[in-house]
């Protein structure tokens, strides 16, 4: 469930150009909590080459039903939010 939900979060909050895939989360400790996620940013291609960030990490905050409400990136990986997020 929480990686559907990540997943779900981040695909709803970058930019358009790209596709978030191969997500996996740390179990968090309880609900409530923060969980690590790690996953994989693919940009579409301006010419004939895709490009693949692998190992992207980022923190989900967890309600206290399980469910993802907010996630903190890097600001070294922030270019891949959208604009109105802000970090």
């Amino acid at each position: 469930m929480l990686v559907a939900q990540f997943a779900e979060w981040m695909s709803a909050n970058t930019k358009s150009n790209i596709q978030i895939s191969r997500v996996s989360c740390l179990d968090p400790a309880a609900a409530g909590a923060l969980a690590t996620c790690q996953f994989t940013a693919t940009v579409d291609p301006h010419g004939p080459t895709t490009t693949y960030f692998h190992d992207f990490k980022c923190t989900a905050e967890l309600d206290l039903a399980g469910s993802v409400t907010n996630v903190e990136c890097p600001d070294s990986i922030a270019w891949i939010l959208s604009e109105h997020i802000t970090q």
